[in-house]
């Protein structure tokens, strides 16, 4: 690897990093942060935990398109990726000095904005300087960076407001925003040589592509035959796009149903078994710790497709939260079989993640060099597929997880989740989609 790939790597998969630590470090501590400093009674402590979830939704699906154009946009792919960390700054101060939910609520919306800057122009950061060969592993660290951040958010969260207090809790947020910001301030976009007299740009970008085709980039064996003589770059972004649409949908799925346990069970642990925000630290750990396994299902990915992965983890995570629904009670059997449900369904839902978006980075990846030699030879491409952009197609993935954690807490605040029927229907809700989720996933990318 080289000291450029080093440095990107660290900075990029710091930068989710952090997105992981800020959002899910308070999640030990909400339910209390409503009641106790923010005086909320005791019966809308759900909904107000929901609407939480649902403002930084709501704020991250907004700004996705936006946040899409605008890396088309600018020149440089690294200086968006900076603008995330400040205004992750400007929403961790809020939402600590917040002195009433509203304000909170608020904090959370602006996170959102922050978290779309950083997946969107972090990924088109990487898919710009990175080849396909090597994109597989290098999202799986990247989301294995998010996934630390997200295993040590609640580790440490917890702990740190139950025993050094709220403002603990806030220094150390802005201490890992600080580091943030010198990483990126000092890793350097890689530069293309100058354009001499004997190489033109046009020349090196045609030698690129017919590199990149060589090496499998765009894959033309994945079009059939009958439509090849249509115009194969054309066929190529259609065939693309379509697959690109059902990993949307598969990534809103995965991110309803994680959405919806990080809203339920901090509060069902809390009231069905009276559990500490440290010992709701460690529960969490069972859905975050298996995002380890993110580097090596995204190299296997990359090689193989993202089909089978995708079809196979969301059968298992819609049987597991089918009998998931049947741990009542709050015996300690309950609580072992809690754990065992939830680290199965923390598995799936991790190779369910990385799978599908190291496709939508691929789709990205291949769609742009297919346009690109599509516009070349002045194909008609119509009006949709113009439109859509390598970057529109990353914004996809923060698309998706704003849709599925708005889904997921909405339909969580729908659920008598604490109670044992209401548990049943609440899991078996989520599996029931999950199987649909993997018949959909059957017919994706049936070549890659």
């Amino acid at each position: 690897m080289t000291i450029f790939s080093s440095g990107f790597l660290s900075s990029n998969s710091y930068a989710t990093f952090v997105v992981g630590f800020a959002i899910m470090t308070v999640l030990p501590f909400l339910p209390e942060l409503f009641s106790g400093r923010l005086h909320v009674p005791d019966r809308q402590i759900s909904q107000w935990t929901a609407l939480a979830f649902e403002a930084f939704a709501v704020a991250t699906l907004l700004s996705n398109v936006a946040v899409g154009f605008f890396a088309d946009a600018s020149a440089s792919k690294s200086r968006p990726f900076l603008i995330s960390v400040m205004i992750m700054v400007l929403s961790t101060i809020l939402f600590f000095l917040s002195r009433s939910p509203i304000m909170l609520v608020v904090s959370r919306a602006i996170q959102g904005i922050s978290t779309t800057f950083t997946w969107v122009t972090g990924l088109a950061f990487l898919v710009s300087q990175v080849d396909e060969s090597e994109l597989g592993a290098y999202v799986g660290w990247t989301t294995v960076g998010v996934a630390i951040g997200e295993i040590v958010g609640p580790l440490i969260g917890g702990p740190v407001y139950d025993y050094l207090g709220h403002w603990a809790a806030f220094g150390f947020v802005e201490a890992l925003l600080l580091v943030d910001i010198l990483l990126r301030v000092f890793v350097k976009e890689k530069r293309h040589e100058p354009v001499t007299d004997t190489e033109t740009e046009q020349d090196r970008e045609t030698d690129r592509l017919l590199r990149s085709e060589h090496e499998g980039s765009i894959e033309y064996d994945t079009i059939p035959d009958d439509v090849r003589s249509e115009g194969s770059h054309k066929a190529a972004m259609d065939t693309l796009a379509w697959n690109w649409l059902g990993t949307v949908f598969a990534l809103i799925v995965i991110f309803a149903v994680r959405g919806a346990l990080e809203v339920a069970v901090p509060l069902y642990l809390t009231r069905r078994y009276s559990w500490s925000a440290t010992k709701i630290s460690a529960a969490l750990l069972t859905v975050t710790v298996p995002a380890a396994l993110n580097p090596i299902v995204g190299k296997l990915t990359s090689r193989q497709g993202p089909r089978w992965w995708s079809t196979g983890a969301f059968a298992i995570c819609g049987a597991a939260m089918l009998s998931f629904g049947s741990v009542t009670g709050n015996s300690n059997k309950s609580q072992i079989l809690f754990i065992v449900h939830s680290t199965l369904v923390g598995i799936a839902l991790a190779i369910l993640v990385n799978a599908n978006q190291v496709a939508m980075s691929v789709a990205s990846q291949r769609y742009g060099l297919a346009k690109t030699q599509a516009q070349d030879q002045e194909e008609d491409l119509g009006r949709i597929l113009s439109w859509l952009s390598p970057s529109t197609m990353l914004s996809g993935v923060t698309t998706s997880w704003a849709a599925g954690i708005l889904l997921g807490p909405a339909y969580s605040s729908l659920m008598a989740y604490t109670e044992d029927v209401g548990w049943a229907i609440f899991c078996r809700g989520l599996g029931g989609v999950c199987l649909i989720a993997s018949l959909a996933s059957s017919f994706l990318w049936r070549k890659w």
